[in-house]
């Protein structure tokens, strides 16, 4: 059975790395992709307006 302390460490480390490193990236990756859905929006809002322009 391994010493509980030092497993509470190596918890307290993943989860230290974790915040740190991992869930700032897919917060980014997140907001990326919700910037890239706004794009896609305008362009088709804008493109079903011309067309009912055109028509």
């Amino acid at each position: 059975m391994p010493n509980l302390p030092s497993l509470n460490l190596l918890i307290i480390l993943q989860l230290i790395v974790y915040s740190s490193f991992i869930n700032p990236l897919l917060a980014l990756s997140q907001e990326e992709g919700n910037v890239v859905n706004r794009e896609e929006l305008l362009h088709e809002i804008n493109g079903s307006s011309l067309l009912g322009m055109v028509r």
